[in-house]
C-alpha cells in the first residue's frame, strides 16, 4: 500500500533548471578568466549532477584548484541572486497535484538543489511547504552518500516511518532511477527533465510520465 512519495525538485516540479544552473557555471569560470566552451561545462556538471557544485568546479579546474574556492563564491553570487531564477519556471499543475497527493500521502524531497535555493523557489512559484522531510546533498556530510546512493531516499524512509514497498520515487534523472532502485523503491520519471522516455525504459522504468501533473495516472497502478 502506498503511503509516501519522494519528489526529486530541480525539473521534476521547475523547468530549465539546466539553463539556470549552467548561466552559474559559465558565468562564474568567465570571472575568474577560465572560460569554457557550453559543452565543457555541460559535461562535466552533468558527470556531478546533485552533488555541491564544489565537485563540478575541482573536475573543471583539475589543472588550477587553486581557484576552485574562488570559482565557487562567483557561482553562489549568481546563484542566490537572480542569474539562476530567471531561467526558471514551473510545471504546469505542479501546486495543484502536490496538495491533493497531501490529503492521502505523506510528501518528501529528496534533491541535489541548495536548501536556500529551494526554500527561495518554492516562495517564488507558491508551493506550499507539506512536505514532511525536504533533505539535500548540501546537508549531507560524505558526498559519495548522494544519488544515485540509497542513502537519501532510506533517510528520508526512516524519517516518516515507511518501507520500500509503501514508497514511490518521482524524479526526472538517471540518478532518480538508481536511487530508487538502489533502495528497493519503485521509480517514476517525468519527462521535464534529463531522461527521454526511451532512456527510461532502458533502466527499466515502468512509470513514465509527461510531467508531475499525470501522477495520479501512475498512483492508480502502483497504489
Amino acid at each position: 500500500m502506498l503511503k509516501l512519495i519522494v519528489f526529486d525538485w530541480d525539473d521534476t516540479f521547475t523547468l530549465n533548471s539546466v539553463e539556470g544552473y549552467m548561466a552559474c557555471y559559465t558565468a562564474a569560470m568567465h570571472e575568474i578568466g577560465q572560460d569554457r566552451d557550453y559543452e565543457t561545462v555541460y559535461k562535466s556538471a552533468r558527470r556531478f549532477w546533485g552533488q555541491p557544485h564544489e565537485a563540478t568546479f575541482a573536475d573543471l579546474l583539475n589543472d588550477t584548484p587553486e581557484l576552485v574556492q574562488k570559482a565557487c563564491e562567483f557561482y553562489e553570487k549568481h546563484l542566490f541572486g537572480g542569474t539562476y531564477v530567471s531561467k526558471l519556471g514551473i510545471v504546469n499543475g505542479a501546486k495543484d497535484c502536490i496538495e491533493d497527493l497531501s490529503k492521502s500521502y505523506k510528501l518528501a524531497i529528496c534533491t541535489g538543489a541548495h536548501p536556500k535555493v529551494l526554500k527561495d523557489t518554492m516562495v517564488r512559484f507558491g508551493i506550499p511547504d507539506i512536505f514532511e522531510t525536504i533533505l539535500s546533498s548540501y546537508e549531507l556530510d560524505d558526498a559519495s552518500l548522494a544519488k544515485p546512493n540509497s542513502y537519501m531516499l532510506e533517510y528520508v524512509m526512516n524519517q516518516t516511518g515507511c518501507t520500500p514497498t509503501e514508497t514511490i520515487m518521482v524524479g526526472d534523472g538517471d540518478n532518480d532511477v538508481e536511487m530508487a532502485q538502489n533502495a528497493g523503491v519503485t521509480p517514476v520519471t517525468v519527462l521535464t527533465g534529463h531522461l527521454t522516455e526511451q532512456e527510461a525504459q532502458e533502466m527499466g522504468v515502468k512509470h513514465i510520465l509527461p510531467d508531475i501533473g499525470h501522477l495520479d495516472e501512475a498512483i492508480e497502478k502502483i497504489a
